[in-house]
């Protein structure tokens, strides 16, 4: 073979690993949105957050988060699926393998303020 022969085909090879590789990346993608548990985390994420900013001080929110257990359940993850960073004031949903859903929220809580009961699946905010 020729050098130009040669150099087509090491392209050629390297277009189809390439494409191979965006193709499996956009079927882990859609297999992870298909679950439903990215649409969860979102959703959790925001309704955490948003309720937390409209809480009126001496108030307190009880969220049902059944849901999270459910998702928690079928991927296998023993964590708590609500991690709250106090210092940045962000709330973090995560009930699959990945990084979660942050979101922020602009009211300043007490560490003690928030407090998951893992028997009934309920998330308790005071303010």
């Amino acid at each position: 073979m020729n050098k130009k022969a040669d150099e087509l085909l090491i392209e050629q090879i390297i277009f189809i690993a390439l494409n191979i590789f965006f193709i499996i990346l956009l079927l882990l993608f859609v297999w992870r949105v298909g679950t439903g548990a990215a649409t969860a985390e979102e959703s959790y994420a925001k309704k955490i957050g948003l309720a937390i900013d409209s809480l009126k001080p001496g108030t307190e929110l009880k969220i049902d988060i059944s849901e999270l257990y459910i998702y928690l359940e079928k991927n296998k993850i023993k964590d708590s699926p609500i991690i709250f960073d106090y210092s940045k004031n962000i709330v973090n949903v995560k009930v699959s393998s990945g990084k979660g859903y942050s979101f922020v929220y602009f009211t300043s809580l007490n560490p003690g303020s928030v407090t998951i009961d893992e028997t009934n699946k309920f998330l308790s905010i005071q303010s």
